[in-house]
């Protein structure tokens, strides 16, 4: 079967619709753009959108079949709040990061031109500092003063369809997740672009 081949930004690419006339597993690597979407917060003070990343991801693809390999996503950001008598200013510095080996920790099936995942990824960890100045620091469940560890214990997550187009895709939205400390629920939202790919040597 002829193969068709796409030149994106000097960058070599098979379109997605041939991905599953591929004979071997490849492993096809993205950048991402993304938006984490912040509700919940004090008094809804750091509520807002902000821009996040670059990020990537590494995904596995054969025969409409699609594991989830490596998942790198920085998170670094500023809040700054203010309601009432009540300020602070809030600076997240993490990663949040999923994988390793070469089992995967995801799997999904490319249809109708999505990447639907039949399982959450497994042990998803975010990691790094939050630092808060101001007097809404330590109050209702805003961060402390001063720079604190930032620790969110491996758990499975799930991710929402990815949108296939040819050398991109984009996921419209996580399922959100709701943490405590600090008060906050969060939903990632990115868009990808190919970088690379070729035949695994990992099974």
């Amino acid at each position: 079967m002829r193969r068709a081949l796409l030149m994106l930004a000097g960058v070599l690419f098979v379109p997605a619709h041939v991905v599953a006339q591929n004979t071997c597993p490849q492993d096809v690597d993205y950048t991402l753009a993304a938006n984490l979407k912040i509700t919940d917060t004090p008094m809804g003070a750091g509520d807002g959108t902000y821009p996040v990343g670059p990020g990537k991801i590494t995904l596995r693809v054969q025969n409409n079949d699609v594991r989830l390999m490596k998942y790198e996503m920085p998170t670094r950001f500023s809040i700054h709040a203010s309601v009432l008598f009540w300020k602070a200013d809030v600076t997240t510095d993490a990663v949040t990061t999923a994988g390793g080996g070469c089992e995967g920790v995801a799997r999904g099936r490319l249809e109708n031109g999505k990447i639907v995942w039949q399982t959450p990824v497994r042990g998803m960890r975010t990691d790094g500092t939050i630092t808060c100045t101001g007097n809404l620091c330590g109050n209702f469940g805003a961060p402390p003063p001063g720079k604190s560890e930032l620790h969110v214990p491996p758990a499975d997550r799930s991710f929402a369809a990815f949108e296939m187009n040819g050398p991109t895709f984009s996921m419209y939205g996580a399922p959100p997740i709701k943490l405590e400390k600090p008060k906050q629920t969060s939903q990632i939202f990115f868009s990808s672009r190919e970088i690379r790919r070729a035949c695994t040597t990992c099974t």
